[in-house]
């Protein structure tokens, strides 16, 4: 086999390990029927890339071909898992000894119940062009290095982003990690709000000059939002919320993260700016999520019982004020600032009985 032609075949079984992955945990904390066959279509192209894998590759490579194994299996079960009540904990029971090589906590993606074992990290390391692994590999594998990375420190990548790379189409992928990586970067460009690049630097120089109030209202939220949505699961019984308010569940890392790089020790103001970027696309998500809840509840989505429900936790006054209030306060000028009124006049509609100011009683120049 020739180093090119050997190289394509490990970043083959790299790619659709990481795409069983990626598509299992996503599975298994946002199930909906297009990401559960999204996962049986990822477990069926690995078994079909290793049913028809040479003896040779299998031999020099085991390692690779092992985890790529693993990886199918885990998302075959997760997809069975999510489909059979029955199998809810068949995840964490596919061949356990495969994750003998495992590191405890460290190894468990965040809010994720399936398991990546040492040897991901030791994928393709044998490349003979390159001998590294595809987590210290740069260009097409960029996406899944901050995929991996994310996902270990307890810090997982938007659900919607990765989503839609989860339902990225089979003859796409058979295309390569190099299609993949453009497609990838096509869709992150179609989730990325235009933020202008002053405004994200006059907020982020706002935020490291008033690093300690920023930090307490950065965290704050995310508390406050953590606790409503943590109500509202255990007064439903539901395991993820309705897809209209699932920007709550990507905000408070976000604001965690904020609050963390406020004390960076090195590239503190790219890393704020970053930060607020994205919160400002949570935001602006968030808002056209809203908007679309609106419109479902006049359409008859939701029932009464529903928002009886939501009232109490989804629907409160303490949440939504301190979205819009937090918001107003960390995206600091009016056009980053913009989507949260937009939020707060939606709230007004949807749950009549918050009392959401619009805008909020603290505007975004006054210092706590």
């Amino acid at each position: 086999m020739s180093i090119e032609r050997e190289n394509n075949a490990q970043a083959m079984s790299a790619l659709l390990t990481f795409r069983c992955l990626l598509s299992a945990s996503l599975a298994q904390n946002k199930p909906d029927e297009r990401v559960l066959n999204a996962t049986a279509k990822a477990s069926r192209s690995a078994e079909q890339r290793l049913s028809g894998m040479p003896k040779s590759e299998e031999r020099y490579h085991p390692g690779l071909t092992r985890t790529l194994a693993v990886a199918s299996e885990v998302a075959r079960a997760t997809h069975r898992g999510r489909v059979d009540p029955k199998d809810q904990n068949i995840t964490m029971a596919v061949r356990i000894d495969e994750y003998s090589d495992c590191k405890s906590t460290e190894e468990l993606t965040s809010q994720h119940r399936v398991t990546i074992g040492l040897q991901l990290q030791r994928l393709t390391k044998n490349l003979p062009s390159s001998g590294k692994s595809v987590l210290k590999l740069r260009g097409a594998w960029d996406f899944w290095q901050l995929w991996y990375f994310r996902a270990v420190d307890g810090d997982p990548l938007p659900w919607e982003l990765q989503r839609r790379i989860a339902l990225i189409a089979d003859e796409e992928w058979s295309k390569g990690p190099e299609r993949i990586a453009d497609l990838i970067r096509e869709i992150e460009d179609q989730l990325r709000p235009n933020a202008p690049q002053e405004e994200l630097a006059k907020a982020s120089r706002r935020a490291a000059e008033h690093a300690v109030r920023t930090e307490l209202a950065a965290v704050g939220l995310a508390e406050q939002i953590d606790a409503s949505v943590a109500e509202y699961l255990a007064a439903t019984g539901q395991n993820c919320l309705p897809d209209e308010f699932a920007a709550l569940d990507d905000l408070p890392r976000v604001l965690r993260r904020l609050g963390r790089d406020l004390h960076a020790a090195e590239d503190r103001e790219a890393k704020l700016q970053r930060d607020i970027a994205e919160l400002h696309a949570q935001i602006v998500r968030l808002e056209t999520d809203l908007k679309l809840a609106l419109s479902k509840t006049l359409s008859g989505r939701f029932s009464a019982g529903f928002w009886d429900q939501a009232g109490k936790s989804l629907g409160s006054w303490q949440l939504w004020s301190a979205v819009v209030a937090g918001g107003f306060y960390l995206l600091t000028t009016p056009t980053l600032s913009q989507p949260v009124e937009g939020i707060a006049t939606t709230c007004q509609q949807l749950f009549p009985k918050s009392g959401v100011a619009v805008p909020p009683d603290l505007p975004p120049t006054v210092e706590l």
